[in-house]
This record gives C-alpha cells, sequence and structure tokens, in this order.
C-alpha cells in the first residue's frame, strides 16, 4: 500500500456542475446529448486508429521543458480559456510502500506493453445514453445518465483492480435514490456487463450504474458518487472519485481511505509532476482519473468540463492514452465514438486539466 498525506484542500469539495456552460470548478458531464439526433442507432465503428486535433495550447511556464518539441499545433481554431487554478495547495503521495498495493494489481496487467495498461476491456466501457432501451429492451428517458462522465471514468479505473466487478456484476435493475424521473420503468432500468443495448456493445454498465447509484463509502452521506438531490444531477466531484476509487479497490477494508488514491489540485500542478504521476500509475498497473477541457481533446469539438481514465504515455512520442466512456450521443461530436482509445500529446494533456481548473486522481 503507498502511503498518503491527505491536505485541508482534500476536504474542499469541488462540484461537478452538471450544464452547457463551465463554472469556476465544474466538470460537466451533460455534453450535448440534447443536440445529437434521438434516433442515432447505428454509430460508428471503434477506432482503427489514434486520432489527433490541433488547438493553441495555453502558455507553458518557462521552466517547463518536458514536452518541448510535441507537435500538435498548427489549427486555425483558435480558442481562448483562463487558466482557472484552484486555491487548493495539492497533494503529495509517498512511494515507499508501492509494491504492496502494486502487487493487488488485477490480472489485467500481466501481459501489458511497458507504457500501456491492457485496454481489450476499457474501451468498450461506455455510459448508458440519457434516452434509449436498456438491456431488457425497455424504453427510458433519463437525463441524470448524461451525467455520469465521474462513474464512467472511474468504473474503467478500477477494471485495473478488480476486474471482475467490471466484466461480471450481477445485472440489475437500477434506479435514482431520489428524485428518479417519471420517465424511467417503475423498477428502474435493466443493465447487464455486457450490454447490448441500442445497437452497440459496452462492458461495465452494471456496475458504473451501481457506482453512479448505489456505492456507499462510509465518507458518503447518501448512496451514489452522483449527488440525486435535483434533476438532473449536478455530476460527482474529485473528493468522491477518490473515495469511490479507494473504497472499491481496497475491497472495502479497514484503512480505505489511505489505500492508494488522493487527489492533485491543479493549483501547484506543473507537466512534470502530471508526468510522473501518470508514468508512476502506469509503471504499476493503475489507471487515473483526470479532470479535462474537452477542447483539448481530440475526440471532441468543443469545450466543456469533462473527466477522462488515463491509461498510457509513450515519452518517445510524448504523448499519452486515455479512454473516453462518454459515448457517441453524449459527446454529439463527429469525431466521437461508442468507445476506442484516444492520443493526446502530453503538452495538450496538461494544458487540458490546467484549463479545466479541478485536478486529478491519482
Amino acid at each position: 500500500m503507498r502511503a498518503l498525506r491527505i491536505p485541508l484542500a482534500a476536504l474542499v469539495f469541488l462540484t461537478l456542475t452538471a450544464s452547457c456552460g463551465m463554472g469556476p470548478d465544474g466538470i460537466v458531464c451533460e455534453v450535448g446529448c440534447e443536440e445529437a439526433a434521438e434516433d442515432e442507432t447505428a454509430p460508428p465503428d471503434l477506432l482503427e486508429t489514434d486520432q489527433a486535433i490541433a488547438l493553441p495550447p495555453i502558455a507553458q511556464p518557462a521552466e517547463e521543458s518536458l514536452d518541448a518539441g510535441e507537435g500538435d499545433d498548427g489549427s486555425t481554431d483558435a480558442v481562448a480559456f483562463d487558466d482557472a487554478a484552484a486555491a487548493d495547495a495539492g497533494t503529495d503521495r509517498t512511494d515507499a510502500a508501492a509494491a504492496t498495493a502494486d502487487a493487488a494489481a488485477a490480472a489485467p496487467d500481466a501481459a501489458r506493453r511497458p507504457g500501456l495498461l491492457d485496454t481489450s476491456i476499457v474501451k468498450l466501457i461506455v455510459e448508458p445514453e440519457g434516452s434509449g432501451r436498456d438491456d431488457a429492451g425497455q424504453s427510458f428517458v433519463d437525463r441524470n445518465y448524461w451525467n455520469f462522465c465521474a462513474p464512467g471514468a472511474v468504473t474503467a479505473a478500477l477494471y485495473y483492480w478488480v476486474p471482475e466487478r467490471v466484466t461480471g456484476w450481477r445485472a440489475g435493475y437500477f434506479k435514482e435514490p431520489a428524485h428518479r424521473p417519471s420517465t424511467i420503468p417503475a423498477a428502474g432500468t435493466y443493465w447487464k456487463s455486457d450490454s447490448r443495448a441500442n445497437s452497440y456493445r459496452a462492458y461495465g454498465r452494471a456496475y458504473l450504474m451501481h457506482l453512479a447509484m448505489q456505492v456507499e463509502p462510509p465518507s458518503f452521506v447518501a448512496p451514489g458518487m452522483v449527488p440525486f438531490d435535483a434533476y438532473p444531477t449536478h455530476g460527482s466531484n474529485l473528493v468522491d472519485i477518490r473515495d469511490t476509487l479507494n473504497w472499491e479497490a481496497s475491497g472495502h477494508a479497514s484503512n480505505w481511505r489511505t489505500f492508494f488514491y488522493a487527489i492533485v489540485y491543479t493549483g501547484s500542478l506543473t507537466a512534470n509532476k502530471l508526468h510522473h504521476d501518470i508514468k508512476q500509475d502506469i509503471d504499476g498497473g493503475h489507471a487515473l482519473v483526470v479532470t479535462v477541457d474537452t477542447g483539448y481533446l481530440p475526440n471532441w469539438s468543443r469545450s466543456l468540463s469533462h473527466a477522462i481514465t488515463v491509461v498510457g504515455y509513450d515519452d518517445e512520442a510524448k504523448t499519452y492514452k486515455y479512454v473516453d466512456t462518454c459515448g457517441v450521443r453524449c459527446n454529439g461530436s463527429s469525431r466521437s465514438r461508442n468507445g476506442g482509445v484516444w492520443t493526446i500529446g502530453q503538452t495538450r494533456l496538461y494544458n487540458a486539466v490546467k484549463a479545466n481548473g479541478m485536478g486529478y486522481v491519482w
């Protein structure tokens, strides 16, 4: 187990605001589905090759030379972002006891390539859509589902700890503990671990819905890592992401609070710090949940606040790899896919995190 030190900053709850504009601390997981075609039932195939886009990066501090030469520039689509640094100082995690936690890594990591986790399952983790049919063929409309980027990203990260939960969580009915809409079946929507709803395959939906609506670490005041105090939900936050990861990855152990994951806020973040944390976790067989401004991502065409899962790095190419559980109708962009693994320049991911102004859980 890796020991960690939680600063006072970690007690600050940065709400992941659900709207189509960016709040000062908000992750927006409602990402354009309202504008997507409701009859879209034949999404594109998964990516055969990684894609990249070019946006002007945020000015890099002079002392940061980690990603010098990374070639993602050249776009004519100028986008201006505020570097909204959080007031929190971030957090440290000591590495001396890493071997114990890393030994608990799940089987999928055994044959992975250096710098890249096994993505055969996580590339097919896609959040349920906000309308359509569930795995029982029931019709539903539930706007909460458009805001499940955090449970989706956490599900992908937990695959590297408890793969059997992602691929084998018992199928069942799921409904919100409060403020559930009248436009879902009375018993809730029905989801399997291997879903074929709405004409494409998706893994982990039963577990994802469990995390969104039912998981309850001792620090939670209500079930679910997404608050259901209003409809639609306002999304999750970094503290609940961290606590859910530690609670589930530890197997609900007594030391769950300090089991592995910690928060890093953007206030003191550098590219070198981000790269260190990504490299350490990936080398240890684990993934990170990172909050970003989607304007920098290759599978997005506009700017929103969002959560993704980083699953690899390549220092020679100066890139990172990530999965995004927001599918075609959730994203609404012609660049999006229902699943897949995406490549982004190292400088660009750093800028995406800084522009979003929240941080990540590693």
